[in-house]
């Protein structure tokens, strides 16, 4: 607090010294402008006196020009000086003259006034040719008389005049010096003053600082305390997770172990029970054809039970040769031959395959020109199944007399994607969200569209394989597209 109180002390007393310094300062400027406005009417009184006589000199010289010659031209020089005496005499008398100054400003008047009446007098006796060589001669002394007797009021006006000016002057100087002075002693107090504040404002800093730093120390070695006490804790609750992770580390392990065999189990289980299911499918599937083929040929009613036998098997073998490609692709069975891909050559592929069953449902397709497909990276056995599943789906999936429409672009540098839309009747957002899971139909399972819900995980497994992905996107009501992308085969 006493620290407090002599900052207070010191910082109050620099601000008085400031605001004394301040007034005494204003006070020396008005008192050093009322000198300066002093000292400007002694200037003001010498340069009119001055101004005076070079006014009545220019008179004199012309009048007696005048009154020599007769000539006209001689009377400028007196016409402009008499024109122009009266308002300088009136100027001069208006100025902050000495009482001394002003006693022979008052002499020089009516001498002056006496003098012009006397030229004016003369210069009209001169015009009317009624003035004598004699009486010229008078008029000359007489002029130069009073011309004199002004001169010397004048001079002695000047004289005084000049000493109330070196008065000013030093009057002026002296104010100057005083208020030099003022702004020195003001300096020389503010800065001892505001030294003094920023020595005791400077040590009460660092005396907080110094406690402050105390105080965080006490608060930081008391943190470290508790945070040893923690980290104790926590060490012991570490190696009791430590602990308890092994063991569920050793769980999952063995728990991952027993889903991989259960894995191979089921992919060995599915493709035993596919190739064994195949065997007699086979045996159906000709069976029924022979039958179909037979000779007499069978009755309507026999042709339409054969129709569905041999339906049926064509789609139980399809289902068949799905479930051994996903038990293949699942086991790592599946050996990929990675080549440049024409695009233009597989869509052609396609599109000769897919055209009757698209023509049956009255279903437009609409291919990208060849020209203008590029080559990507990939199994072209596989790219061909992909491209087979996604056109079938669309067509199967469209609406009555609908269209599939096919694009190739570059979507990303080094990236071709396939595309192809249908204008069906699309799917929901959880619908959407559902994909590419086995044997999930989104509720197509009572529908007329025969399918097992395995050939788009396929496909998806397939293109994943081949370095790509594969998704979908679709509006409900306004159908779906499904694309592909794969690595663009480097132009050779």
């Amino acid at each position: 607090m006493k620290a407090n109180g002599k900052i207070l002390v010191s910082l109050a007393g620099t601000v008085l010294i400031v605001l004394v310094g301040v007034a005494l300062l204003l006070r020396a400027f008005g008192q050093i402008e009322r000198a300066g406005a002093v000292r400007q009417q002694s200037y003001l009184g010498l340069i009119g006196a001055n101004d005076l006589l070079s006014g009545l000199k220019d008179a004199e010289t012309g009048y007696r020009g005048y009154l020599l010659t007769r000539d006209e031209a001689f009377l400028q020089p007196y016409l402009m000086a008499r024109d122009t005496l009266q308002p300088s005499l009136q100027a001069l008398r208006r100025t902050d003259l000495s009482p001394a100054a002003r006693e022979h400003l008052d002499q020089i008047v009516p001498l002056m006034a006496t003098r012009l009446a006397g030229m004016e007098q003369s210069i009209g006796l001169r015009r009317r040719r009624a003035f004598a060589p004699a009486d010229m001669e008078v008029a000359i002394v007489q002029g130069k008389r009073w011309m004199d007797l002004i001169r010397a009021e004048l001079k002695a006006f000047t004289r005084i005049e000049e000493a109330e000016l070196a008065q000013r002057v030093a009057a002026y100087q002296s104010r100057l010096r005083t208020m030099l002075g003022l702004i020195c002693a003001t300096s020389v107090l503010t800065l001892t003053l505001a030294l003094l504040f920023a020595t005791l404002f400077y040590r009460e800093a660092q005396r907080r600082v110094r406690n402050l730093v105390l105080l965080e120390t006490r608060q930081l070695l008391d943190r470290e305390t508790e945070l040893n006490r923690e980290l104790k804790l926590a060490n012991a609750t570490l190696q009791e997770n430590l602990t308890r992770r092994g063991m569920a580390e050793r769980e999952l392990q063995s728990a991952l172990l027993a889903a991989e065999a259960a894995n191979l189990a089921k992919s060995n289980f599915l493709s035993s029970m596919s190739h064994e299911l195949r065997t007699p499918l086979n045996a159906i599937l000709g069976f029924a054809q022979l039958l179909e083929s037979d000779t007499p040929p069978p009755r309507p009613g026999q042709k339409g039970s054969i129709d569905h036998i041999l339906k049926a098997g064509w789609h139980l073998l399809s289902l068949i040769n799905e479930i051994l490609d996903l038990s293949k692709i699942e086991s790592g069975q599946t050996a990929l031959a990675m080549e440049p891909v024409a695009l233009a050559e597989v869509l052609a592929e396609c599109r000769g395959m897919i055209e009757h069953q698209a023509g049956d449902r009255g279903i437009t397709l609409l291919f990208p020109a060849p020209g203008l497909l590029s080559s990507v990276m990939g199994d072209r056995t596989r790219v061909k199944q992909v491209l087979l599943n996604l056109l079938s789906n669309a067509v199967k999936y469209n609406a009555a007399q609908g269209t599939v429409a096919v694009r190739c672009f570059e979507n990303t540098p080094g990236r071709v994607r396939v595309a192809i839309r249908d204008f069906g009747e699309g799917l929901r957002p959880d619908q959407l969200a559902q994909l590419f899971q086995p044997f999930n139909r989104l509720g197509q399972e009572a529908g007329p569209e025969e399918g097992s819900g395995i050939g788009l995980v396929v496909a998806k497994r397939l293109v994943e394989l081949m370095e790509g992905v594969i998704g979908a996107e679709s509006t409900f009501g306004s159908g779906c597209e499904f694309w592909f992308e794969l690595p663009a085969a480097p132009v050779i």
